[in-house]
């Protein structure tokens, strides 16, 4: 096979994707635009916000089942870590930021290999599919996208062959450009941590024994039965913290009630981990395996994590274990004090 004629120049794919995009969006944008330009100031504030209100998707349109959301920004500053991306951005929020424009170049080169892949795949189909996909995309972000069409489309071209050919050079075990990354595009609901079980040492004072799942399903196989808690061992590295507060972001701004697994788990170990020593202790126990030596640096992040959540604690995915954790720890602590009372009653007699 020759490279040469097979394999499309880097150039001319992204000269070809930006005329194309380009010779069919600019006359109708700028039409548009002169044309707002000229209207705008004769219309009355009604007829202005009522044709914003017309802008919107219907209360039943069926496509639009994801608001995308910023996290809001008192959430955002307390550790800008683990909601801004520090690598690449995917989506409209933090495109163009200085930090990330080099891999902003990697991303034409990843289209050059996704097409080099799927020679069948002609350029002219994948813009016209975007285009067609451009107002359903915009509808699912919460606020406006300041972004022309041609933008936006080129924006939903690269990013989607992006993300597609990291996960097949992955798969496939090639060579990645891509080394990390982060993403913050996500919705956070802020509420005061709510305790609903003792933490991990007050149960294990309690008689009660953690033990590592063995051959566990996924990450919420948890169980606990005859005072035995099995968990699977949670390794908790800086990608680790960055995945959980995004899944919990992801899956709180669908708007869901109910499941919210990750959500559940993460409300789970900021109930057992209050302070350094209940790392200890899971640590000890084989639950917990944590890059970070600072206990101390774990806890902080699980407190963290909680202030992040909004759950229904009689309605979530871990509701039941929750349930039969404080029964289990209640009737312990109520044999506990039985035992005192008749002491001190006998001491008396």
């Amino acid at each position: 096979m020759n490279n040469q004629t097979d394999t499309p120049d880097i150039t001319v794919i992204e000269e070809v994707l930006k005329q194309i995009v380009h010779e069919e969006t600019e006359e109708k944008t700028n039409k548009a635009i002169q044309k707002e330009e000229q209207t705008m100031p004769k219309l009355s504030l009604e007829l202005s916000l009522k044709r914003r209100l017309d802008e919107l998707p219907k209360k039943d349109d069926k496509r639009v089942l994801l608001s995308i959301c910023r996290i809001p920004a008192n959430i955002r500053e307390r550790d800008k870590m683990f909601y801004e991306p520090r690598v690449v951005s995917i989506g409209p929020f933090y495109r163009g930021r200085d930090s990330l424009r080099a891999m902003e170049e990697q991303k034409i080169y990843h289209l050059r290999d996704f097409l080099a892949r799927y020679p069948e795949t002609d350029m002219k189909v994948l813009v016209r599919e975007m285009r067609l996909l451009e107002d359903q995309a915009r509808q699912c972000y919460a606020e406006r996208i300041n972004l022309d069409s041609r933008q936006f489309i080129e924006m939903l071209l690269l990013d989607g062959c992006f993300i597609l050919e990291n996960a097949i050079k992955w798969l496939n075990n090639e060579s990645d450009r891509l080394k990390h990354s982060g993403q913050g595009d996500l919705k956070q609901i802020v509420e005061e941590p709510i305790y609903v079980i003792p933490c991990a040492t007050e149960l294990l004072q309690s008689g009660i024994i953690f033990k590592p799942k063995k051959s566990p399903t996924d990450l919420f196989d948890i169980t606990f039965q005859d005072g035995i808690l099995e968990m699977p061992p949670l390794s908790l590295g800086p990608r680790d913290k960055v995945t959980f507060l995004n899944a919990v972001a992801f899956e709180q701004s669908s708007g869901e009630d109910e499941f919210l697994p990750f959500t559940s788990f993460v409300a789970l170990m900021e109930n057992l981990v209050k302070t350094s020593k209940d790392v200890v202790a899971l640590r000890q126990c084989g639950i917990i395996y944590t890059f970070d030596p600072n206990e101390e640096e774990v806890a902080l992040f699980f407190n963290h994590a909680g202030q992040v959540c909004s759950l229904d604690y009689s309605n979530h995915y871990l509701a039941n274990l929750f349930t039969e954790i404080k029964c289990y720890y209640n009737g312990r602590q109520n044999k506990l004090k039985d035992k005192i009372r008749s002491s001190l009653i006998g001491c008396y007699i």
